[in-house]
């Protein structure tokens, strides 16, 4: 069984090593949590970053990040290529 970008994401949310990357991107303030449903995977994190309030869902296929000062509720979509890949969007993005 390959591994897969959502998979290396998912075991790097489980060893911790996913809170540091993002903690040094200056997120702060995390939650983590994982939704496993038969139908439905997502990890999804929220956090701030200065005056922001920061929402990210990663799915199999893709993830969102949104972000706002009172509510992050219009999420920008990117397809997941690979794990590297999303710390390099979230970057720019913050």
């Amino acid at each position: 069984q390959r591994v897969t970008p959502f998979t290396e994401l998912l075991e790097q949310w489980y060893s911790g090593q996913m809170r540091g990357r993002l903690e040094s991107l200056g997120l702060t303030k995390l939650e983590l949590h994982i939704d496993w449903l038969p139908d439905y995977k997502c990890i999804d994190i929220q956090g701030r970053r200065n005056r922001l309030y920061v929402d990210i869902q990663i799915e199999p296929a893709s993830f969102t990040i949104a972000m706002d000062e009172v509510e992050p509720d219009d999420p920008t979509e990117y397809a997941l290529v690979s794990a590297e890949g999303f710390y390099d969007t979230l970057r720019d993005a913050l």
